[in-house]
């Protein structure tokens, strides 16, 4: 098939599913969208667009776009090419040799199929996911044609919206095929250049279940790639079927879930979804989505054990550098044990929770006294040590030893309050350990940290707990009960925080020419062993913090009022103000005594001492950097 007069833009826009911007020359019209899909990965902002000259003056846009550069590729996403290119090849013998009757759009129970055929020959050999070539008896032949713009990484995928009318004419199809009927899905790729076809399990899971039933059933599935040029695209050759790759299970079929509200009969109590049948599209999805990080590159005991401490209310982002930091200066268990407390708590400076650095110390010392150095291989020994509980203890033991253990944490508690529509408070350790039940049933043997791995990468970038969730990415998406209803963003409940405290309290950055004055905090309590700036119960004046000085001998140069600051805890808020002080004769021997201060210059404070970040508003005017390399955290 051609088109007559065609034209090369630049994309812009696309406010609805039927109008798009094209630039031409300086100029920008609108034109008609041949393509009521989402088309999301080809219409980006600045793609090379063809679009044809309609042969209609009445019509408001006086283009068609029907092509798109993506890299390389031409893809052509005209909804009418495949039919025309099928019609096309279907008379020059392109699938069946010897061909008697072609009528498009014929009727067929409550189904308009693409195309009716008589011939008296059996079809070509062609790429199928049966056994053998397909066969048929002379007669009638009803084809369903599908246009396929969808590709990733080599693999064309359909569809890229769900489509109940698709799963419709597939069921048609079976029953069509029952009374007799040779009966075929041909799906028609418009690109060339394509590994293989498969369903997308991840958009419409109902329409993997109905082709997968079909092909069961006797009907033939195909799929053809595409000769594509500026005007025009043609029938090319066979692309390979894969049925099973990503495909669920009729069970998780949305005409076999219950997306409306359950009705419960108890606190926590959800009617039950298959998880097992949804285990195999998540794993599929993680197989082709998944982030590539440095602690799953090599899932040793101990690379995970400190990946999993460090993520632990941290973002990805955030821990990458500490982690690499970490592993350099220490790098295995033997190094964590020895490692004096400043060090350590210098390492782990920016990232907050420091107790978490302390227990891994702690742990690591038990383990060369009671384990000979080296990470234990059970889920209970790992659970007995410092720091260690049933999430952590579950991600060792799933990812380095393959171990079918969950590993339950927020992420995890939230994709399945969502996708189960469970009002269960995941604040109970009852609804905790309901939970990890439940997946500890349908943990695959071979796949455990893979799976944990999967739920995990799930609620961080997709079925995010902020914001709105990317529910179309979703392998689950279909049968999401929470989605179905509207609901997304109810789930999952949970019980409310206990109101944090609130300490004021009044920072000095007390300085000579070329040093800041540090103090050392106790070591047990909030940022235990850790070090500070001054500071002063309270929310002092200028006057007041003057005459603390003046008391302890200082002599004060000048005093300047700086920024408020505040810094959340988990139970406690710090609301500070700050005042940076200039003082003469800092080394007197009764001032630091009686205070506590040491005195160092910037790149000592940055290599020696561990400062926490709830003083990052403050450092920059010591002119220090807190944590990896950042001037505040």
């Amino acid at each position: 098939m051609e088109y007559k007069q065609i034209r090369k833009g630049r994309f812009l826009s696309r406010p609805n599913r039927f109008v798009a911007y094209v630039e031409f020359g300086g100029k920008t019209e609108p034109v008609h969208v041949k393509n009521t899909g989402r088309c999301r990965e080809l219409l980006q902002e600045g793609a090379e667009v063809y679009v044809e000259a309609s042969q209609n003056p009445d019509r408001k846009t006086g283009y068609d776009l029907v092509a798109v550069k993506k890299g390389s590729r031409l893809v052509n996403m005209d909804s009418m090419a495949p039919n025309r290119a099928v019609g096309e090849w279907l008379a020059q013998g392109g699938l069946f040799p010897s061909v008697k009757k072609i009528r498009p759009e014929t009727v067929y129970g409550n189904s308009r199929f693409d195309f009716y055929v008589e011939t008296d020959r059996s079809p070509k050999g062609a790429a199928t996911e049966t056994e053998g070539p397909v066969e048929c008896e002379p007669g009638r032949i009803l084809i369903e044609v599908k246009g396929v713009t969808l590709e990733e990484d080599g693999v064309v995928l359909f569809p890229d919206a769900p489509s109940e009318r698709a799963v419709k004419h597939v069921r048609e199809l079976i029953r069509a095929r029952a009374e007799g009927y040779e009966t075929y899905v041909l799906f028609v790729i418009q690109m060339t250049g394509v590994s293989y076809f498969t369903p997308n399990a991840g958009t419409h899971p109902a329409f993997c279940q109905a082709l997968r039933d079909a092909a069961g059933s006797g009907v033939h599935i195909l799929a053809y790639d595409c000769h594509v040029w500026e005007r025009g695209m043609a029938i090319r050759k066979p692309v390979e079927v894969r049925l099973t790759d990503c495909i669920t299970t009729e069970k998780a079929d949305t005409q076999s879930v219950n997306t409306k509200q359950p009705e419960r009969g108890g606190k926590g109590e959800a009617d039950e979804l298959p998880l097992a049948d949804l285990m195999k599209p998540l794993l599929c999805w993680y197989d082709k989505s998944h982030r590539i990080l440095p602690w799953r590159d090599h899932p040793t005991a101990y690379r995970v054990w400190i990946s999993e401490i460090m993520l632990q209310q941290t973002r990805v982002a955030a821990v990458m550098p500490y982690y690499e930091r970490f592993l350099e200066a220490l790098p295995d268990v033997a190094h964590l044990a020895a490692v004096a407390d400043e060090t350590l708590l210098k390492l782990w400076e920016g990232l907050g929770y420091y107790n978490r650095a302390r227990n891994l110390k702690k742990a690591a010392i038990k383990i060369m006294e009671e384990h000979g150095g080296q990470m234990p291989e059970s889920y209970e020994a790992l659970l007995a040590l410092p720091g260690i509980g049933s999430y952590t203890a579950g991600a060792i033991a799933s990812i380095a030893y393959g171990l079918p253990y969950p590993a339950v944490d927020g992420n995890v508690l939230r994709i399945l309050a969502r996708v189960r529509m469970d009002d269960g408070d995941i604040m109970d350790e009852k609804v905790r350990q309901g939970v990890r039940k439940r997946l500890l049933e349908v943990m695959p043997g071979k796949r455990a940290g893979d799976l944990n791995q999967a739920l995990m990468e799930l609620g961080a970038v997709v079925c995010v707990p902020g914001g709105v969730p990317k529910c179309g990415e979703c392998p689950w998406g279909m049968v999401c009960r929470a989605r179905a209803a509207g609901q997304i963003n109810d789930y999952p409940k949970k019980s409310g925080k206990k109101a944090r405290t609130v300490e004021k309290m009044t920072v000095l950055i007390l300085q000579d020419e070329n040093r800041t004055a540090l103090r050392k905090r106790p070591e047990s309590g909030l940022l235990a062993g850790m070090y500070e700036f001054p500071s002063l119960p309270g929310h002092r004046t200028k006057e007041e913090t003057l005459s603390w000085l003046s008391e302890r001998g200082y002599q004060t140069i000048y005093i300047r009022r700086l920024e408020d600051a505040r810094h959340i805890f988990t139970h406690k808020e710090w609301h500070m103000i700050g005042y940076a002080v200039r003082v003469d004769e800092l080394e007197r021997p009764s001032a630091s005594s009686e205070t506590g201060f040491l005195f160092a210059e910037a790149g000592e404070s940055e290599e020696k001492y561990p400062i926490p970040s709830a003083f990052s508003a403050y450092a920059k005017y010591a002119g220090i950097h807190l944590g990896h390399g950042k001037k505040s955290d």
